[in-house]
């Protein structure tokens, strides 16, 4: 079932579409990467990239219609936490390399289980 979903207007009424989007795995350079697209070929959705050196995440955020989106995660090489970058269309806004993070990290590119600060929707224009 797709994950993402777009509005559209049908005889006055605003209905939601569900638009398709195909996972990805693969190998670059040794680095693994995971991510959604859209059928062709635009990153939308989560994109996460682990160290080459085994399941360490190096990179973790959202692209939006081809546009890197709400909080990138940036881990080091063993694991702790180095930076999150917050952008908007591709452009970052605001950079942290300290706490307080901008959304709930830990080190070892592994979630804590507590909530996240809300992020923007998947929701396309």
């Amino acid at each position: 079932m797709p994950k993402f979903r777009r509005r559209k207007q049908f005889c006055g009424i605003l209905v939601t579409v569900a638009e398709p989007t195909i996972e990805k795995d693969q190998q670059f350079n040794g680095f693994r990467q995971v991510w959604t697209q859209r059928p062709n070929g635009v990153f939308h959705g989560p994109y996460t990239v682990y160290w080459d050196s085994g399941p360490v995440v190096c990179m973790r955020g959202q692209y939006r219609a081809g546009a890197q989106d709400g909080i990138w995660t940036y881990w080091d090489r063993n694991g702790r936490l180095d930076k999150q970058i917050h952008f908007h269309n591709d452009e970052p806004v605001e950079t942290r390399t300290g706490s307080p993070w901008l959304e709930d990290a830990a080190d070892q590119g592994v979630s804590t289980g507590k909530p996240a600060r809300s992020s923007p929707t998947l929701d396309s224009e």
